[in-house]
């Protein structure tokens, strides 16, 4: 039997570390609750800001070490570095997600997310007439849902929800979903994409549309555009948009069609092909409107464009 010499362990060793490390995907920290009194809510901001730089660093810590040790050859004296860089990602990820887990505890202990659901409860309770219609799943491969109370849904079991639920849909390697809204709209889920429905606030008694998270992977949107007396409808009330929250911008649809891609490390895209998106930056940019054939490209936290599609 032979036996591997050190050199080799190290070789075998780094490429493993860096198939690992390259995937990770880091979730963001959740936001905070504008329901909070003042005194609690300040020092969550701070706390959720810093968990944002740290996530940053964090994503570029794991795609430089990708970068700097792809196609790296097993008797490189590049190995060991590759090794110690792997070590490295592994203990920031460690960290990042350690903190993560307390700025969440401390959110759930200081009441912030059941009052927020609380309220939300109500408001929906006081304008239950603008309830939205169910959402039809067609679904392949890996995928399931993600219910508020805990439950995981798959199957026939995941095929209608109700458009108010807040609840997490999510397609693994192998997976994906199509699902079609009450007003005809159709989101296709690509691979490893995880969505989440919101619920909306009603309580200023407007009809608002559909409210998505696209915390990670791709998603296609399709909605023909209505027609009215022989010209081109488009929504014109903002509150009466289908909209989707990314941590760069809000996109608020106005009947369209567009792809949105949140990828690895922090980047992202938004392209459209008809009709128009209104997208608000949540850095405090103004808003871009696009159009047909332009795109946006985003980075964390920035948004830049918009540019014509290659």
């Amino acid at each position: 039997m032979k036996i591997l010499s050190g050199r080799w362990l190290a070789a075998i060793c780094c490429v493993w570390a860096m198939a690992a490390y390259a995937d990770i995907i880091l979730e963001s920290p959740p936001e905070v609750p504008t329901t909070l009194n003042a005194n609690e809510f300040k020092p969550f901001i701070a706390t959720r800001n810093d968990l944002l730089t740290q996530c940053d660093a964090t994503r570029a810590q794991i795609a430089a070490q990708a970068q700097n040790c792809r196609d790296v050859a097993e008797d490189s004296p590049k190995v060991s570095t590759c090794l110690v860089q792997a070590q490295a990602v592994r203990v920031a990820v460690r960290n990042y997600r350690g903190a993560l887990a307390q700025f969440k505890a401390d959110l759930a202990t200081a009441g912030a997310l059941q009052q927020s659901e609380t309220t939300l409860a109500g408001k929906l309770s006081m304008s239950a007439r603008h309830h939205l219609q169910p959402i039809d799943i067609k679904s392949h491969g890996d995928f399931h849902v993600m219910m508020s109370d805990g439950r995981i849904l798959s199957g026939k079991a995941a095929t209608h929800l109700s458009g108010d639920a807040a609840v997490r849909l999510v397609t693994g390697a192998d997976g994906g979903a199509v699902l079609k809204l009450s007003d005809h709209t159709q989101v296709t889920l690509g691979p490893n994409t995880e969505l989440k429905t919101k619920v909306p606030d009603r309580s200023s008694g407007t009809t608002q549309g559909f409210l998505f998270e696209l915390t990670q992977g791709t998603l296609h949107w399709y909605h023909e555009v209505k027609k009215q007396l022989g010209a081109s409808y488009v929504q014109s009330s903002y509150e009466d948009y289908n909209k989707i929250d990314t941590e760069a911008v809000v996109v608020g649809v106005r009947g369209t069609t567009f792809d949105c891609a949140v990828l690895p490390h922090g980047s992202g895209y938004i392209k459209l092909y008809s009709g128009a998106v209104d997208l608000t930056p949540k850095d405090g940019g103004k808003v871009v409107q696009l159009h047909p054939g332009q795109m946006v490209n985003m980075r964390g936290r920035k948004m830049s464009g918009p540019v014509a599609i290659p």
